[in-house]
């Protein structure tokens, strides 16, 4: 009760230098250190001491360190002593303290007495010492009888000369009857009954008391008078609801910063971004994937300002890529990001989109007390005919579905198309594309690897001015290359119109309103969250052939059944559609 109210309480109990995690810590030290050493590591890491550890260990230590023993006889010898060692209490101001009959106490300190039930007050001493009563006679020394009188006269003393004193005892617990003590016939003491608590009054309360009394009952044969209070179905008794209860206006008056990798992970499961983001329960590890992409990222980041010599990241590779395994398959991968280099080069070179910006941080307002954080990766500028596209880098296979948006999935490049819409309110959006910038063996013999894949709005003139090759070239054997070298599915038919035959293309009314939808998305999810709607609610795909959770950290914790996955049947990936 103390710990659940946050009452300061000091026990009389004892606790030893053994048992302190600073102990632990200096034996730890041990395995690598001298005592002495050890004892310097120890004091130089210790910022807070509140129990002077540090001084009783070095109390202990002097008693071993000069004894000529071996270091691990030392060892036990140190560890023995701790275990007796008694290290220093806190004190408080103004606490709840337990005494014994022997305390000191003022007219204005409280004391309660509880459990004042016969045998522990006073506690009986029985005739059961290596020597019997009949010996102690013979030796002098107080028998069990003459130390029990003493310690009810104690006792009586303690009692009759305390202010503000409640003494309280129980008669039964559970089929355990208890007995009053003497003491109170013999001072006098006058007795009335407890008074019941209002709290018992709550349904909630009565509701678990008498579940309490079904499980006495089904344990021990025990029947409580109050056990028909409530019908099992009633209590639902034996039943459990793993369901989450919203917490009202949770995020009512804090600030939010969110971003896209936040939204997603609240509709791809409410109740994981609940674990991951309100509880912070999640442990980062820090994977070879998530550290090639960072890797990865920050070249290409780099490339905007300066010419790449992949030397010039071994330092970086040694300090961030452990074992030997993970620095050979980033040597094997890494030139691949020079291909991605000379690809966007080229692309650059021959298309009118020659400007670009890398690393771009936008800030969208959502509303007064939310904002939204997007990193766009790179953005290319055709500032004479005012037009921009979106480039998203990705070092696994990812593939945008235009399809999963409405549920708040696959968000990233519209929620970039609406902030960029925001901060380039001059230029017109023409594509938002993913660049998948670390392909598998099979990916890298497909034509034109590193290609950009996504959405494209389907008009011809601008989309000449994307790719000005495409219709343009031709191959070794003199045929017209009609595809786009540089836009995966971008390609222009014998009548000079725009092919659609990956379902690539999108008119302009359509591809606006993806930032719409990604507007009313965020939207919605910031005010389910600061509802406090942290459902089981994990959304399941019919293109996805995982399971919602098959991946899922916190898998163990929410209990879910079938019936809490959102099944939703969407059509497949646009870039796997036929006409």
């Amino acid at each position: 009760y103390f710990y659940y109210h946050n009452i300061p309480f000091e026990s009389m109990e004892n606790t030893f230098l053994y048992d302190s995690p600073l102990y632990k810590e200096y034996i730890s030290y041990l395995d690598n250190h001298s005592f002495t050493d050890a004892y310097e590591i120890l004091k130089e890491k210790t910022l807070y001491d509140p129990f002077d550890i540090l001084s009783t260990l070095a109390d202990v230590l002097l008693k071993v360190i000069n004894l000529k023993l071996e270091k691990s006889e030392l060892i036990n010898l140190l560890n023995y002593l701790a275990k007796n060692k008694a290290i220093k209490k806190l004190k408080y101001t103004q606490s709840i303290k337990e005494i014994d009959e022997e305390s000191v106490l003022t007219d204005d300190d409280y004391l309660f007495m509880l459990g004042f039930s016969l045998g522990n007050y006073p506690v009986i001493k029985k005739d059961i010492d290596f020597y019997s009563d009949s010996e102690k006679e013979l030796l002098n020394k107080n028998t069990s009888s003459i130390i029990n009188q003493i310690t009810n006269n104690q006792l009586s003393n303690f009692i009759l000369n305390t202010k503000n004193l409640t003494i309280s005892f129980k008669e039964k617990l559970n089929n355990i009857v208890y007995y009053p003590s003497l003491l109170i016939e013999e001072l006098y003491i006058e007795t009335k009954a407890g008074v019941i608590s209002n709290h018992r009054y709550s349904k909630e309360l009565t509701e678990f008391e008498v579940a309490k009394y079904y499980d006495l009952n089904k344990l021990y044969g025990i029947n409580h008078k109050n056990i028909c209070t409530y019908t099992k179905e009633e209590l639902g008794y034996n039943s459990f609801d793993h369901s989450f209860k919203p917490l009202d206006n949770y995020y009512n008056d804090d600030f939010l910063t969110l971003s896209y990798t936040q939204i997603s992970e609240y509709n791809h499961c409410p109740f994981k971004y609940f674990i991951k983001r309100i509880l912070k329960a999640d442990i980062f590890e820090e994977t070879f994937n998530i550290k090639l992409g960072i890797l990865f990222h920050k070249i290409l980041e780099d490339s905007a300002n300066k010419e790449i010599d992949l030397d010039d990241y071994h330092e970086y590779i040694n300090e961030h890529f452990e074992t030997h395994k993970e620095k050979f398959f980033v040597c094997l991968l890494l030139p691949q990001v020079l291909d991605v280099i000379n690809k966007n080069t080229e692309f650059k070179k021959n298309s009118m989109f020659e400007d670009t910006i890398s690393e771009d941080e936008i800030i969208y307002k959502v509303d007064e007390k939310t904002n939204l954080i997007g990193l766009v990766d790179l953005t290319y500028f055709d500032k004479s005919d005012k037009n921009l596209i979106i480039v998203d880098y990705k070092t696994g296979n990812f593939k945008f579905n235009q399809d999963k948006i409405n549920y708040g999935i696959d968000l990233q490049l519209p929620i970039y198309a609406l902030l960029l819409q925001r901060k380039y309110p001059d230029f017109k959006i023409l594509g938002m594309y993913i660049q998948n910038i670390c392909l598998n063996k099979k990916a890298l013999n497909e034509k034109n690897p590193y290609s950009l894949v996504g959405l494209t709005i389907n008009d011809i003139d601008k989309a000449k001015r994307l790719d000005p090759l495409m219709g343009n070239i031709t191959d070794d054997e003199g045929k017209k290359i009609n595809s786009s070298t540089f836009i995966k599915g971008l390609a222009i038919k014998s009548d000079g119109t725009l092919s659609n035959r990956g379902s690539n293309l999108v008119d302009e009314d359509t591809f606006n309103n993806f930032a719409e939808v990604a507007k009313e998305q965020i939207t919605l999810t910031v005010n389910n969250i600061r509802c406090g709607n942290f459902n089981i609610s994990p959304i399941k795909f019919s293109v996805d052939p995982s399971s919602a959770c098959e991946q899922c950290q916190y898998k163990d914790l929410c209990f879910r059944e079938f019936s809490d996955i959102r099944h939703i049947n969407i059509s497949k990936n646009s870039d796997e559609r036929k006409d």
